[in-house]
């Protein structure tokens, strides 16, 4: 044995008895072992080598270094083992359902997860998934649940669901993942974009020869803004409208529900609540003596109250016609806990109801299709045109500030030309 390996045994020999080092190596059915305490629990591994003259003296020369490297290798497997899964992982954390986000939010991120991120990425541990792991995923879901389809010879081929959608898809997973690195559960990952179909822009641009093939309703089409708001006038009309309707309906419970529906309608134009907030209303919330409505939940999807959006109650003044229409409704369901019923005398649990009784008056009246919710937009629109305190305005609405309501729901606002000409009087225009 040489002098150098004898010196490092005497050293190892130094340390054992010190407790820092391996303890000893040993054979067990004619291999070599190595062993060492730590923290009072003793940790023996196979070197994988016979015991004879030529590996005893090289195992006992470095068992020190193969002692740690079998030692870090049996932990990291353990650690793999013990890991969590996505799917095991997601779970917890959408049960947790962070301060950050409502219920609701937390229900619909957690029924993406589980009908589009556990089929296909579930049982893999949370730290092996990579970035082409979830470039792949993301090509899936954009047909899933059928095959990515084969796209030799074919000139289009249309994805089963629009952007909006593989957004917040792709959000149910990417929360779950950016938690894992926030836990220390993973390490940092660059979650690859996502390449999503854009929506063909509106066409604006025409040519003389195709304008004058037009008439003025097709040109109109062409170049209105997608926001629908109807004027006073055209509010009256549907109104009109809407009385025609329940003077044609002979079964009782239909004449009830149209009787409700108008009340509601006309509560929508004339105070700017949201659908959900209008469905939600109960007796209880309105003082008819102050003219004032608390404002204190809306209806969720199925049938369960929330707060309001943004988290806020908020208390609104009524408007003559508002009021007007709450004392009709009250003839129809003062008994009931809630302000607006449908045919079996219940509240609305979901919107489509009143939608579909709503775009059955847009078609008698041959008005451009929109949602029920547009009374929202004209309300604000006749109340800015009225040039109404924009404070007031917000706080009937329930907006942040006045730049989200004229950014978003002003439409058209006509000014009030007898005072613009009163004041040009007695100026001269022309010399």
């Amino acid at each position: 044995m040489s002098a150098v390996l004898k010196l490092e045994l005497a050293k190892q020999e130094v340390s054992r008895k010190e407790g820092e080092s391996v303890k000893g190596v040993f054979t067990r059915n004619g291999t070599l072992y190595v062993r060492k305490r730590v923290d009072g629990k003793l940790y023996s591994y196979s070197t994988g080598k016979k015991d004879d003259e030529m590996n005893r003296p090289w195992v006992e020369y470095q068992a020190e270094q193969i002692w740690q490297e079998k030692h870090d290798a049996s932990y990291k497997e353990a650690r793999v083992s013990a890991e969590p899964t996505l799917e095991e992982f997601g779970l917890i954390y959408y049960k947790i359902c962070p301060d950050s986000r409502d219920q609701d939010t937390n229900d619909r991120l957690l029924n993406d997860f589980n009908e589009y991120a556990v089929p296909l990425l579930g049982d893999k541990k949370i730290s092996k998934i990579t970035p082409t792991d979830i470039e792949q995923w993301q090509e899936i879901i954009k047909y899933y649940p059928d095959p990515i389809p084969d796209t030799t010879g074919i000139k289009k081929v249309e994805p089963r669901r629009g952007a909006s959608r593989l957004k917040n898809v792709r959000n149910a997973l990417t929360q779950v993942i950016d938690r894992a690195v926030a836990d220390g559960v993973r390490e940092p990952l660059v979650i690859p974009k996502m390449k999503y179909k854009k929506k063909a822009p509106t066409r604006k641009v025409i040519s003389i020869k195709e304008a004058e093939m037009m008439n003025n309703d097709e040109l109109e089409d062409i170049f209105t803004d997608d926001t629908v708001t109807f004027t006073e006038e055209e509010i009256l009309h549907l109104i009109g409208l809407c009385d025609k309707k329940i003077e044609q309906t002979r079964a009782s419970h239909f004449r009830f529900t149209w009787k409700s529906f108008k009340c509601m309608m006309i509560f929508k134009f004339y105070s700017g609540v949201r659908s959900g907030e209008a469905m939600a209303l109960m007796w209880d919330n309105i003082d008819f003596e102050h003219s004032k409505v608390k404002i204190k939940f809306t209806m969720k999807r199925g049938g369960s109250l929330k707060l309001p959006k943004e988290y806020k109650t908020r208390e609104i003044q009524l408007l003559p016609e508002a009021r007007d229409a709450l004392l009709a409704a009250k003839e129809l369901s003062g008994r009931k806990k809630w302000v607006f019923l449908n045919k079996d005398r219940e509240p609305y649990k979901y919107t489509d109801g009143v939608d579909k009784l709503w775009k059955q008056l847009l078609e008698m009246g041959k008005y451009k299709k929109c949602r029920f919710y547009n009374t929202r937009h004209s309300f604000i629109t006749n109340m800015l045109s009225r040039d109404l305190n924009s404070e007031w305005l917000i706080q009937q609405v329930g907006h942040e500030d006045i730049v989200i309501t004229r950014l978003k729901y002003m439409g058209k606002i006509s000014p009030e030309l007898d005072k613009l000409y009163n004041s040009l009087e007695n100026k001269v225009v022309y010399q």
